[in-house]
């Protein structure tokens, strides 16, 4: 075993302490010890100098050793899923740091020491309990991914991460967002779901495809997300929205969209070229949608649990996927055609009707 170098078999092994031998042997660089019973890791793990990947998620650990930051070569490391409550400022020393999971543990604050870790790219932290990230963030210049979750503010210094990527702060209780988060320039992802308000400076961020923002209580959108023209996938679910807006139908490459709340949609609708993917279920539509019979690129539908009673004879020669669930349809079959190019219909009765779904 004296030219070992990735040891990565131990995982789902059910172990609860980790043999002292691995310690001792000379050249292995990739360690993974996930989904085990491990409380703690030995003092001995210093000797694994050559070491720059190790995996020890989803186990029971309860501190990290300080020795542990004493591999200066080590660029991964995953404790994902632990009870960790304190990372040492010994983290610091770890200039080689390229990935930190720290998920799904009980971190309250995260040593800001941390941020001297200049080479650091994915720092991924949420599901802890930070109400905070570390002051000085912002020298983290190559940082491309962060989140967290119980956060209340986003820390000013966010902006100045020139590199941001992804921004995926979901499940906070976000109140305040700095309107310098314009500056993030390379940003094509947002995730800002379940939080409690809607950003003007997402607006800024023209480069943006997917942006998440369901499960907050917004009623309606700001004009400004019409200046955001690549937009593709745009997730407004559980909001209090009781209209399409108009701005949204400026948004001629958006290709997904989920919308709640909302009864019609109007008649620019049409102007959405690219659109492929609409799922207005659970809505109070009571006739069918034929604004979107004119997308020659429109694909999939689902308007299931509605009050539509009359299915629209419109042409629907370009779905693929149609799902109307769930109506109030006196009859069915008969009122549907011509459906060329389906290749998925599901139609299920809540009154106890049999479901029927058909993949032509």
């Amino acid at each position: 075993m004296k030219n070992l170098k990735v040891l990565n078999n131990i995982d789902s092994a059910h172990i609860s302490i980790i043999s002292r031998v691995l310690w001792y042997l000379p050249h292995p660089v990739k360690h993974s010890v996930c989904e085990n019973l491990i409380q703690s890791l030995p003092k001995d793990i210093k000797e694994l100098k050559k070491l720059q990947e190790f995996s020890i998620s989803n186990n029971k650990l309860v501190f990290l050793p300080v020795q542990l930051f004493w591999l200066t070569k080590l660029k991964e490391l995953r404790v994902d899923d632990n009870k960790l409550e304190f990372l040492s400022d010994k983290a610091k020393n770890l200039q080689e740091f390229r990935v930190l999971n720290l998920a799904k543990n009980l971190f309250k604050r995260i040593t800001d020491n941390l941020c001297n870790c200049t080479m650091l790219k994915h720092l991924i932290i949420h599901d802890n309990q930070l109400t905070q990230l570390p002051a000085n963030i912002h020298r983290l210049k190559h940082l491309k991914f962060s989140l967290s979750r119980n956060l209340d503010l986003l820390d000013e210094q966010i902006p100045h991460l020139k590199d941001l990527s992804k921004i995926e702060f979901s499940g906070n209780a976000l109140t305040y967002i700095p309107v310098e988060l314009k500056n993030c320039i390379r940003v094509t992802k947002a995730d800002l779901s379940n939080n409690k308000q809607f950003p003007n400076a997402l607006c800024a961020l023209f480069d943006l495809k997917p942006l998440n923002h369901s499960g907050h209580c917004i009623s309606e959108i700001i004009p400004g997300i019409s200046d955001i023209k690549d937009l593709e996938h745009l997730e407004l679910n559980k909001n209090k929205l009781s209209s399409f807006s108009a701005c949204l139908c400026s948004l001629t490459k958006l290709v997904y969209l989920d919308e709640n709340e909302i009864n019609s949609m109007p008649a620019a609708v049409s102007e959405m070229k690219a659109l492929q993917v609409l799922l207005l279920h659970q809505k109070k539509f009571d006739s069918f949608i034929e604004e979107v019979c004119s997308l020659k690129c429109f694909k999939t539908l689902d308007i299931s649990n509605n009050q539509i009673k009359i299915f629209t004879d419109s042409n629907l020669e370009v779905f693929k996927d149609l799902n109307v669930s769930n109506h109030q349809f006196a009859s069915f079959s008969s009122e549907i055609h011509p459906l060329s190019s389906l290749e998925t219909l599901m139609v299920c009765r809540m009154n106890g009707l049999r479901r029927r779904e058909h993949c032509l």
